[in-house]
Parts: C-alpha cells; structure tokens; sequence
C-alpha cells in the first residue's frame, strides 16, 4: 500500500537506493545514469537535485563533464533560494527572543539546521510558536514588515516579499484528537539549538520523526510530487 502510493518509478526507486546506500561506486551511479535524458524539461528537478547530492556525499565518484554545470547549478538554485528564506526566518526568531516567545523550527527549517551543510528544497519555512502567544507573534511579525496572506486552520502564512515566506503554526499535528496537549508535550521535549546567533527550538528526536512521518503521510495522501514524497523519508533516515 505504501510504495503503491509512493507512485515511484524504478528509476526513483534505484535513486533513492542509492541516496540511502552507505557505499556506492561507480558502476552503481553510471548504471543509474544509463539512458538518463539530458533535457532538463524531462528529467525532474528533484530528480537532479537528488543526484546532485549524490555526487555530493560520494566525492570520489567523478560527475561526467556534460552532466556538471547542471548538477552544480541545481545546487547553487537552492542554496540561492534558501538564503533569503532563512534570512527572513532569522528576523522574525531573532525579535521573538526579545520577547521572550519560544519558536519551534518545523521540516525543513528543522532540518537546515540539523543538516547545515545540504541545501534544501524550501519554496517556504516553517515554525510554531506555543498557542498562547501565537496571535502576539503575528502582531510582531507585521510589525517587521511581513504581511498575513492566508489563514489556515492550523497556521498563519505571513510573506515579506516572494522569497520570504513563512508559515507560523499553533497546531503541528494534524488529525490529533488531543492536539492541545500533544502541542504542549512537544515544546516541553524540544531541544534548543542557535540559528544564526538567535535561540530556536526543534522536536525532539523520536518526536520529531513522528512529525515527519504525519507530514509524509498527508503528502501522500494528496498526491503530491516526487520531492515532496520522498523527502521526508530522507530526514527519518537522518535523524534514525
């Protein structure tokens, strides 16, 4: 039922192999490179992003010459765009430690920090903030100059300008019959970490995978992308 709904085809699933494999050679990659189409309309972007990291944790592989410009460049596109995404992050977290408001890193925030030295796939960043301060940190986080944009049942999303967007959340858990306290029990378990000089929290270990898994479930469930569907997996590997 899940690699039904993972909808992954055996090129993603010999990647994906090889992504979590603890040692590749050569022979493995170039046998995943055979009849790899060149054309960047065709091959997805999350595909070269994937190999790129392969390339990445494998460094005595050599990258075949026609195939490095764009795998360098996937990585450049994201370390591009996830600069100004944490950026607009490290301002808001930095005024709600002056304000003595905790903040909680979610997915792939979470995992920047966790992973500093991979580029991510972001489009957004994720936080939460404990119920009972979260409508004073939207008060704050307008007063940096983000706008709300969207009200969701679960979360608040706030943009500044189209590369920084975040979703602030006061529920994390989604269809949680007691979300109230199991919100509460997560903060109390977070970890403290620094993210670029301010204070931030992330899950902890077993929790956090919990929450990767309930957010790779619901992704699956509505049918989204390659990246989306597969990512996650990568962080529990990490983290486990």
């Amino acid at each position: 039922f899940f690699v039904k709904f993972l909808s992954l085809s055996p090129k993603e699933e010999l990647l994906l192999n090889l992504y979590i494999k603890k040692t590749v050679t050569k022979e493995d990659v170039y046998h995943l490179l055979y009849d790899f189409d060149y054309n960047i309309e065709k091959e997805n972007l999350t595909f070269n992003f994937l190999l790129a990291h392969i390339f990445q944790n494998n460094p005595d592989i050599e990258i075949p010459k026609d195939l490095e410009p764009r795998l360098k460049g996937v990585l450049r596109l994201f370390q591009y765009y996830n600069v100004p995404l944490l950026l607009g992050l490290k301002q808001l977290t930095q005024e709600l430690n002056k304000q003595k408001i905790p903040v909680m890193l979610a997915k792939g925030a979470a995992m920047r920090i966790l992973e500093p030295d991979k580029a991510r796939m972001m489009y957004d960043v994720d936080c939460a903030i404990p119920e009972e301060k979260f409508d004073e940190a939207i008060e704050i986080s307008q007063k940096l100059g983000f706008k709300v944009v969207a009200k969701y049942w679960n979360a608040t999303e706030i943009i500044k300008n189209d590369k920084q967007i975040i979703d602030v959340h006061h529920t994390l858990v989604k269809s949680d019959i007691n979300s109230e306290k199991t919100y509460k029990q997560l903060f109390e378990r977070a970890k403290q970490y620094d993210f670029y000089g301010t204070k931030v929290l992330i899950a902890d270990t077993e929790d956090m995978i919990f929450l990767l898994l309930n957010n790779g479930f619901d992704n699956i469930i509505y049918s989204q992308p390659f990246c989306k569907n597969v990512s996650w997996l990568l962080d529990c590997l990490y983290i486990i």
